[in-house]
């Protein structure tokens, strides 16, 4: 059979007692047992077609939410507890998911793929026994079988004609509970430069391990996540908040508090870290993977997983050290390896998101690349770090734009940029480690380039999206500063630095529209840092509760410095935004326009000089309907609002100079913490905190076309206004 490498490979860490594989050859399905096919081999509700080397079912539009099924038909029943199966998915539109498995009685026994790749082949190999598996049958264990067929469905929607594409299968038997003997033995290839990549890695991803660290040790209570701290009785099996939030879930079963003491213990030689750390590890063990967890949601999240398998490594690293005893070793290995084949399979891929492409696939594929350097000299090793690198860089080619120099990671987010530099700087090391060679250094180069540079003149960055911000709370030294203007029109991006009486100012106005995750209500909106204090802000985030009142508030139009108009839907999809600017060394211009409501065009104007603060805004907006839109600015923590002469003047203990906000139409004030009109005078600062600010909104006219001209410039404290 011209298939039987391909298929060895794909089952070369399992214990095989007996296969039959088929595959496509001269445009006949060939069996390795018996020459001949099936009577009638392929059964689908499309068009088949037969090549030499694979047979493709082709799929014309049923509909929306219509089911299209290609059954191959074994020439006879084959005893198995596991298949193999290569396809090829391509053209499709939309694909809410594709299902593989096999007739048991009346049922259809499978498993679905929520985000499958289009275009690729993909072999996927699976035992009925496989955590990607199970998960899917309520844990069920299963016993060999008769297979009699395997069936592929794909509920979807094609792009013309749209294609499945098979080329081989396999249904084999597996002897059951037989991990390979590196993994019984928790033998591994610990590296030293392993160690220290995976414990840089977690430090940059969380620099309050040493606190949170201390907390745990010395007063028994568990910090998850900045300043958050759940407390956790002795006589208590798990801290009795953990169940108040989602992202308290998460981060338990990510295993973050049993990485922050394994970090503090290689960083300080604190054995009672060690211990307390491979205590967790342990328990959890016991609770929630040797038998099933009931909080199955966040026990096997997609991106938790994989943070969890990382977590597992470095105390496999830290066990071979230290002699960790055989039990505890081979329990640990055994859960690394289902881990690490669970992040394998395309069926858990991304498994939780709308998407295939989401950072959380970069984290499993991390994980992936990781197992293999630690189980190098396991069968699967080389077939883990092939499939690792290879989804990588496809992540990388649709989440990141490269463009002057600079990579930008795409999910509207700078706070999620910065942990995809880290963790495309950790795959580097990774990779270097394995002796691979690559461009992935100098993507993490250009992903540092764009962090140093979307930074406030003080160190601060723009809270977008689902970032965590710093609040004016005192003044910060100002850093490096280049003046100029950079517009990234692909990104969504224009920024103007510039300098007023040797004073730095940042002025960002933002329209990236590339893809929705992460993304908020905040096209064309911009904001301002200027002598010290942020002026115009981003409001950040409260918590991913969205449906609750102050995270929905937070990500909505009306708390950014944008148009606004209320009771209509807001898309976040891709491609409705777009940005475009000039500028002459002395004054620039910013335009910008977006179409994510349903009832027509906002755009927005900025144009403003480089040598000192003053900029003039024209926003207009054209709909299909009368509308009283509102135009909004969400002033940062500290400053005041006070009635001038010509205007609003905007001051700020900590700045010498004020802003002088100028219109033709009543501003409104929306106080600290107050609500009025759907305005909430507050803003996210970390997970679950936040800081009351001041609001200012302007409600327009009823009508169908807006145009309203504002301005905003610098004035001395002392001077006349």
């Amino acid at each position: 059979m011209p298939y039987r490498d391909e298929y060895l490979v794909s089952v070369s860490e399992r214990e095989i007692s007996d296969f039959h594989l088929a595959g496509v050859v001269a445009q006949s399905l060939i069996s390795s047992s018996e020459q001949g096919e099936a009577e009638k081999p392929f059964v689908s509700d499309g068009l088949m077609e037969i090549h030499d080397d694979y047979a493709r079912m082709i799929c014309l539009s049923k509909g929306e939410g219509a089911v299209y099924q290609l059954r191959v038909n074994l020439k006879k029943p084959c005893r198995g507890n596991g298949f193999s199966i290569r396809y090829r998915l391509s053209n499709w539109k939309k694909i809410s998911y594709l299902a593989i498995g096999n007739t048991e009685g009346r049922e259809f026994r499978h498993v679905k793929i929520a985000n499958p790749v289009d275009g690729e082949w993909v072999t996927l190999t699976l035992g009925l026994n496989d955590l990607a598996f199970r998960m899917q049958q309520d844990w069920k264990a299963f016993d060999v079988g008769d297979f009699y067929d395997l069936r592929l469905f794909i509920k979807g929607e094609p792009e013309g004609q749209s294609q499945l594409d098979l080329q081989w299968l396999s249904v084999w038997v597996e002897v059951a509970e037989q991990y390979p003997i590196e993994v019984q033995g928790g033998e591994i290839d610990k590296d030293e430069k392993l160690t220290e990549a995976l414990v840089a890695y977690f430090e940059k991803c969380n620099p309050d391990i040493q606190s949170h660290a201390e907390i745990f040790l010395r007063q028994g209570r568990l910090p998850l996540t900045g300043r958050t701290v759940l407390e956790w009785g002795a006589d208590k099996e798990t801290p009795e908040e953990l169940q108040t939030s989602g992202t308290f879930r998460y981060l338990w079963h990510a295993m973050q508090p049993a990485i922050t003491l394994l970090v503090y213990h290689v960083r300080t030689n604190d054995m009672s870290a060690l211990m307390a750390g491979r205590q967790l590890i342990a328990d959890w063990l016991e609770r929630s993977f040797f038998k099933p967890d009931s909080d199955k949601k966040y026990t096997w999240y997609d991106h938790g997983s994989a943070e969890r398998l990382l977590a597992f490594l470095l105390l496999l690293c830290l066990g071979k050290k230290y002699n960790f005893d055989k039990r505890y070793m081979a329990r640990l290995s055994i859960a690394c390896f289902d881990h690490a084949r669970l992040l394998e399979s395309e069926v858990f891929y991304a498994a939780h998101q709308k998407t295939r492409y989401h950072n959380h696939a970069w984290f499993q594929d991390m994980a992936l690349i990781a197992s293999a350097a630690v189980f190098s000299k396991l069968p699967c090793a080389s077939r883990w770090l092939n499939v690792g690198e290879n989804r990588l860089r496809d992540q990388f080619s649709k989440l990141i734009v490269r463009d002057q120099g600079y990579a930008i990671f795409v999910e509207n987010s700078i706070g999620y940029h910065h942990g995809i530099q880290r963790l495309v700087a950790f795959a580097g090391k990774l990779i270097s480690i394995a002796g691979i060679d690559g461009d992935i250094p100098k993507i993490a180069h250009e992903l540092d380039s764009w962090s140093s540079y979307f930074r406030y003149p003080d160190g601060r960055a723009p809270a977008q999206g689902d970032t965590f911000r710093i609040a004016n709370e005192s003044r910060r030294a100002n850093g490096s500063f280049d003046k100029g203007v950079l517009v990234l029109p692909v990104a969504g991006y224009a920024v103007a630095k510039g300098l007023h009486d040797a004073e730095p100012y940042f002025l960002c106005m933002f329209a990236t529209s590339l893809c929705s995750t992460h993304k908020h209500q905040d096209n064309l909106s911009v904001v301002l840092h200027f002598d010290g204090v942020e002026w115009l802000i981003d409001p950040s985030m409260y918590s991913h509760e969205y449906g609750e009142k102050i995270p929905a508030f937070l990500r909505s139009a009306k708390a950014h410095n944008c148009f606004s108009i209320e009771n209509f839907d807001y898309s976040l999809e891709p491609g409705l935004a777009s940005i475009s600017g000039s500028e002459d060394g002395a004054r620039f211009v910013f335009s910008g326009s977006h179409s994510a409501y349903p009832v027509g065009d906002v755009r927005r104007l900025v144009t403003g000089a480089l040598d000192r603060f003053s900029i003039e805004v024209l926003d207009s907006g054209s709909f299909s309907i009368n509308l009283e839109p509102y135009i909004v600015w969400h002033l940062g923590e500290g400053v005041v609002v006070c009635k001038g002469p010509k205007g609003l003047i905007l001051s700020h203990p900590m700045s010498s100079w004020s802003l002088r906000l100028v219109t033709d139409e009543t501003i409104q004030i929306v106080g600290l913490g107050e609500e009025h009109d759907g305005f909430i005078g507050v803003a996210g600062t970390s997970f679950m905190s936040k800081t009351n600010t001041v609001l200012l909104y302007v409600k327009l006219k009823l009508g169908a076309e807006h145009s309203f001209n504002w301005s905003l410039e610098a004035i001395r404290n002392d001077c006349v206004i």
